[in-house]
């Protein structure tokens, strides 16, 4: 998600994050999880506070924003060599 809001974008929806996602598990050679589970890990991180999730009827079509400053997301992460290379 930091990769998808660099730049001027703030929010997405959870079907474009999750596009996203299997773009990422491809290019790094990973098996992904499927949608349900991406909505799943959406749900867990908004309940941590890292994320917030909108309302809609639809889970494909909920808005996702980041809720913490991407530098503070990448800081944690430093020390694994695979996040990192996400983030690149």
């Amino acid at each position: 998600m930091v990769k998808l809001f660099r730049g001027s974008k703030k929010d997405t929806t959870v079907q474009e994050l999750n596009r996203s996602y299997i773009e990422l598990c491809k290019s790094s050679h990973i098996p992904q999880a499927g949608f349900l589970e991406t909505s799943n890990m959406c749900r867990v991180l908004s309940d941590q506070g890292i994320l917030k999730i909108g309302q809609s009827k639809d889970d494909r079509s909920k808005r996702v924003t980041l809720k913490v400053d991407e530098a503070d997301i990448t800081f944690a992460l430093q020390g694994i060599r695979f996040f990192l290379n996400c983030l690149q």
